[in-house]
């Protein structure tokens, strides 16, 4: 990552870690990087499902949509969701869920929240396994319209 110094900043990548040191990184849009991390503190204080004791975001771990950069972090990220929403398939497929039909046997508990992360992760709902997050369109992807 680099620190971005570009004036008009588009679109940014933020780094937020919270008091567990979980990380995530964050796609937004704005004309400069205090405007893009106000998106972040805005999206944090409004979001109450996971409730976080407090936010840093990392300027140095900022990267603009004209950086050479920018693609190549935004598919690293996004690939990281990828690999949770795998692990999370081959958990339930390895207790003998890895056919649609079965998900309405998934017995609650740890099997039953892997599913639920894994519908999270699918559906775009922001949680603390989200590596990738898109503020722009809510999304843990960057659809091609936005790419372009």
């Amino acid at each position: 990552m680099v620190r971005d110094t570009h004036p008009t900043l588009k679109s940014t990548f933020m780094t937020l870690v919270n008091a567990m040191e979980i990380e995530h990184l964050f796609l937004t849009k704005g004309k400069n990087f205090k405007l893009a991390a106000e998106q972040v503190r805005r999206f944090f204080r409004d979001y109450e499902l996971v409730p976080y004791e407090g936010i840093q975001i990392n300027s140095n771990c900022c990267v603009s949509a004209s950086s050479a950069l920018f693609q190549e972090e935004a598919k690293k990220a996004m690939q990281k969701n990828k690999e949770v929403i795998n692990y999370l398939l081959s958990t339930l497929s390895a207790e003998g869920y890895d056919n649609f039909p079965d998900i309405g046997e998934i017995p609650q508990g740890y099997l039953s929240k892997n599913f639920h992360t894994l519908a999270h992760l699918l559906d775009g709902f922001f949680g603390v396994d989200s590596h990738f997050y898109n503020l722009v369109e809510d999304s843990h992807w960057i659809s091609k319209k936005l790419q372009q």
